[in-house]
């Protein structure tokens, strides 16, 4: 394995792992993606855990540390590079009336941390949740500065549950899920989703990358033992993108439906579709 995911990895598990002992209760999701039939990414996987810090019978506040990362493939545009970041998400939620509550959620993001040439993202969302058994929905905007991009992005997003055996969960701008329960160690169903990480580059044509994919997949999460899952997507990506990009000279402000895709003119794009296969390992503080 490359020296520097070794490295990149410890630093956040150690990281956590001191938060975990101190609150001693949490959420671990480990995934990785060994196949893509692809000519832009190789393998990619992420590790986030979720620590909640404080809960009262109206507020709700935890972090999230993740640590994600890609490796690219040689091409026209793009020599094989290794991209990672860490990040560190900071959510509050308050629960106002019955049915409804206010959440904020803050992602300071590092991208290639243990290189020379090192990037700060930060990402912030705020919105409004109606909760119901059946039918819940949200509405929220988000905003991410990065590379003196400013990205302005309108969100939202509903939750239905029409038996207690189906649920179907829909997320503007692009995300659709929809579940079934076959027995109490067995869930099945079909995702929609998107993926992506942005990178400043060591390549002088140009300064940083985005790297954006939209998948298609069937899903699973099988139970292993008490709260351990297993999970796994087997699917296509219906448009996978590589664009490379100059900074601007100055901040730019824009609307995006995508959070996070850059709003000044690109140099190069590649775009490719091709096969996928995601496996994951959860614990779950709610079965």
């Amino acid at each position: 394995m490359n020296l520097k995911i070794i490295i990149s990895i410890g630093i956040s598990l150690i990281f956590t792992a001191n938060q975990l002992r101190a609150q001693g209760n949490e959420t671990v999701m480990l995934e990785y993606e060994p196949y893509r039939a692809s000519s832009i990414f190789n393998q990619s996987g992420k590790v986030l855990f979720g620590v909640p810090v404080y809960k009262s019978s109206r507020s709700l506040f935890f972090i999230s540390p993740e640590y994600k990362f890609f490796f690219t493939k040689s091409n026209e545009l793009l020599s094989a590079e290794f991209l990672n970041q860490v990040s560190l998400r900071f959510v509050w939620q308050y629960q106002f009336e019955k049915s409804w509550k206010i959440q904020w959620l803050g992602v300071p993001v590092v991208t290639s941390p243990l290189s020379n040439k090192t990037g700060l993202i930060l990402n912030n969302l705020l919105k409004i949740d109606k909760t119901h058994p059946i039918l819940g929905y949200f509405i929220g905007i988000a905003y991410s500065q990065r590379y003196r991009n400013n990205i302005i992005s309108p969100m939202a997003g509903f939750n239905w549950n029409p038996t207690n055996d189906w649920n179907l969960v829909g997320r503007v701008p692009l995300y659709l899920s929809l579940r079934h329960k076959l027995n109490t160690s067995l869930y099945m169903g079909v995702e929609l989703s998107e993926n992506n990480i942005s990178s400043l580059s060591k390549n002088t044509d140009y300064d940083f990358v985005w790297l954006h994919e939209r998948n298609l997949g069937l899903i699973s999460d099988w139970k292993l033992y008490k709260k351990w899952w297993l999970s796994g997507m087997v699917g296509y990506s219906l448009n996978r993108s590589l664009t490379t990009y100059k900074l601007p000279s100055k901040s730019i402000w824009t609307i995006k439906t995508t959070l996070g895709e850059p709003g000044n003119e690109p140099l190069n794009q590649l775009h490719e579709k091709g096969f996928i296969v995601n496996i994951g390992v959860k614990y779950k503080l709610k079965n």
